[in-house]
């Protein structure tokens, strides 16, 4: 019987099961934030929402909607899954108070909506984070055991596979040493928050991928980083 699990994350958790595995996905919430998701909802439609990608079309609708925080209340997988590589985000707040986040696909769909301000990500108010992650914490602790929590701490890499095999470094190194910082702060919180979750940490093990089915990227791997992941994933799911 098949291992049914949801993912709150990015495309490095998701990727992973484009390869052969026994798992189901069953819920993806991505191009998202903690924020945004623990914030107030936006009254719109998905039709309303004009992209070409349905795939796209519904993670805006999602985020602008909330999703998550509904479906936590009554979730339907087996294994939760958490990377926070979608954290990069700038976040947008609106007239009427709530946050959203600035993906691509956001900007893409041109939605007019009553925006009031840019929200770095790097820059972000003192607190606001922690305090959304902590009922972030508290929804997923009262629906699932700790041990059916998995945190993929994944972070940017500073170097990447050409198409020939060298290995070169990315030119934003600050950029990414700055993500990074962030990155350790979030993941360093949600452990201490929830002890006795699972962790698949890869970092330092492998390098991005020139030639990435996404492109380029320091959060887009190697395929031996996905399929480690996988490995570590089925023996964390057979225990």
């Amino acid at each position: 019987m098949s291992i049914i699990i949801d993912i709150f994350g990015s495309c490095v958790t998701r990727d992973a099961f484009a390869l052969d595995n026994p798992f189901t996905i069953n819920r993806y919430f991505a191009r998202t934030s903690i924020i945004s998701q623990y914030s107030k909802a936006i009254n719109i439609r998905e039709d309303e929402i004009q992209l070409s990608s349905r795939f796209q079309q519904r993670m805006v609708y999602n985020d602008l909607q909330k999703m998550f925080r509904r479906y936590i209340q009554n979730p339907s997988s087996d294994y939760f899954i958490i990377d926070l590589i979608d954290e990069r985000m700038n976040l947008i707040k609106l007239k009427q108070g709530p946050y959203i986040t600035r993906s691509k696909e956001y900007d893409n769909a041109k939605l007019k909506l009553d925006q009031v301000s840019i929200l770095n990500r790097l820059q972000l108010p003192e607190n606001l984070w922690f305090e959304k992650a902590e009922l972030f914490i508290e929804d997923l602790k009262k629906k699932f055991d700790l041990n059916k929590i998995i945190l993929h701490k994944v972070f940017w890499q500073e170097k990447y596979k050409t198409a020939a095999g060298d290995l070169r470094e990315f030119e934003n190194i600050e950029v990414i040493s700055q993500n990074n910082r962030l990155l350790n702060t979030y993941y360093s919180f949600i452990e201490n928050h929830m002890d006795g979750i699972h962790v698949i940490d890869l970092n330092g093990k492998y390098y991005s991928d020139e030639t990435h089915r996404w492109g380029k990227s320091p959060f887009h791997f190697e395929e031996e980083y996905y399929k480690e992941f996988l490995q570590q994933l089925q023996t964390i799911t057979i225990e």
